[in-house]
């Protein structure tokens, strides 16, 4: 009865908040401990974006345009930063798994000295270009002010943006993706509060619309970033911050630099990606994309599964190698894309089932349903394949091979998904059916080239 207790007191405490050594221990445990939290926090997120979208869609069709419209292009614009969290999770990981937690700890000072000073150059950039973006994007005259508003006042709110994703990043890779999933949860219940006051203009507050979901969400982001460092300097959660200065250590940033650029450009060449398919379904007009718009975040509620296990992959792999264990590493990389493949099937299950009534809850009218509902369920066959991809490509990053997922993403986006979707879209029998069938197969072909590298084992030998 003792050893059992013991067991289930040991699990238990992975998931409290703090650093955690996963380099002993039953695999799938730690997998479920370090994922769940990701997860829900990834669910989260999402229910922020699908809560944004709910209440700008009682604006109109041209607001849920807008907000479509203008999504793919900040994505792709803070890929940057998506490279200084994988960099982020490869280099602290591995410093934890070593038991050196002050070389953990001036890392993760360097990796947020360089976010913040990116940031600024991002968001000059994003506030100069956001009329002009607009404008390339093709959006109708109903939607390019809306779309310029939102998108620049998104811009402003980058540092409070990539200053959250970076301290996610520091406390999963030691461990904690408890921390993170609470910061989360302060940052959409306040968000959930102030969308209506600041769309519509209540108490008080002016009538806002599509840029009143901008400030809501910059102003939520702006108090959990701000509890996340505060915590960090301290101490309070193991990695602490500032423990040798504030001084840029420009030899470790250049190895974040090193590391992250490779998945910098993975994401960028995904957001442009993005950019492009967003361009090829404008051409079928404003209630395909706002269809589109709405299916794309109901997806990403699957892929936030892959995601949140892909990322405490990242965090096994990371810490397994530098403890020594690289058999472990595999072994935890092997029964996460396992999970991720069942977790992602029941939700390709449920979106195949039920896309009509989903996409209603956003937008009654019946082109936006039609166009929804042909994207959620001819892109729900590839989120098995996908699943297997997702997971083995953060495998690798975690690793710090960043290289080789980069190149296979190149290969699936634009040598195969996009001359795929502009030949398909072009078939009268297929129009913008085309577009959604081209990503299904490159998932596969994506998925299939991934899992071959992994299998080859280099990435065990690799060094950060």
């Amino acid at each position: 009865m003792a050893r059992h207790m013991s067991a289930f007191d040991k699990i238990g405490r992975l998931f409290m908040p703090g650093a955690k050594d996963l380099t002993d221990g039953p695999v799938v445990a730690a997998i479920i401990a370090l994922a769940v939290p990701n997860m829900i926090g990834g669910l989260l997120f999402q229910a922020l974006s699908l809560t944004d979208m709910w209440f700008v869609g009682r604006l109109g069709t041209a607001a849920i345009a807008a907000v479509g419209v203008s999504r793919p292009v900040i994505f792709f614009l803070v890929t940057f930063f998506a490279g200084v969290g994988v960099a982020t999770t490869a280099i602290i990981s591995r410093a934890v798994g070593e038991g050196n937690m002050r070389k953990a700890g001036h890392g993760a000072t360097q990796a947020l000295i360089l976010s913040m000073l990116a940031s600024v150059a991002v968001t000059i950039a994003g506030m100069l270009l956001a009329p002009g973006i607009v404008l390339r994007m093709g959006a109708k005259p109903e939607v390019y002010p809306l779309a310029v508003s939102y998108m620049r006042i998104t811009f402003l709110g980058f540092c409070t943006m990539f200053g959250m994703w970076v301290i996610g990043a520091i406390l999963r890779a030691a461990g904690d993706s408890m921390t993170p999933l609470l910061l989360m949860l302060a940052s959409v219940l306040i968000n959930v509060v102030l969308d209506p006051i600041m769309i519509f203009g209540l108490l008080g507050f002016p009538k806002m619309g599509v840029a009143g979901s901008a400030l809501a969400t910059l102003i939520s982001q702006a108090i959990s970033c701000a509890i996340g460092l505060s915590l960090l300097r301290r101490g309070s959660l193991s990695v602490r911050i500032g423990i040798d200065g504030y001084k840029p250590d420009f030899p470790v940033m250049w190895r974040f630099f090193a590391i992250g650029m490779p998945s910098s450009l993975q994401m960028m060449l995904r957001s442009a990606m993005d950019i492009v398919m967003m361009s090829i379904v404008a051409g079928f007009g404003t209630a395909v994309i706002a269809g589109y718009s709405v299916g794309l975040n109901v997806r990403m509620i699957a892929l936030t599964m892959g995601f949140g296990i892909s990322g405490a992959c990242a965090t096994m792999v990371g810490q397994c190698l530098g403890a020594g264990k690289p058999d472990r590493a595999e072994k935890s990389a092997i029964k996460s894309s396992l999970l991720a493949c069942g977790f992602m099937s029941a939700i390709a299950l449920a979106s195949i089932l039920f896309a009509p009534w989903i996409i209603r809850i956003f937008d009654p009218s019946e082109s936006v349903v039609e166009a929804g509902r042909s994207f959620l369920r001819i892109s729900s066959y590839g989120l098995v394949t996908a699943s297997f991809g997702i997971v083995l490509s953060n495998a690798l990053n975690g690793a710090g091979d960043t290289v080789s997922p980069m190149v296979i993403t190149f290969i699936g986006l634009w040598v195969v998904q996009v001359p795929l979707a502009v030949l398909l879209s072009r078939a009268p029998s297929l129009q913008e059916k085309g577009i959604w069938y081209a990503w299904v197969i490159a998932s596969l072909v994506q998925s299939v080239m991934v899992g071959y590298w992994f299998s080859l084992g280099r990435w065990k030998a690799r060094k950060v």
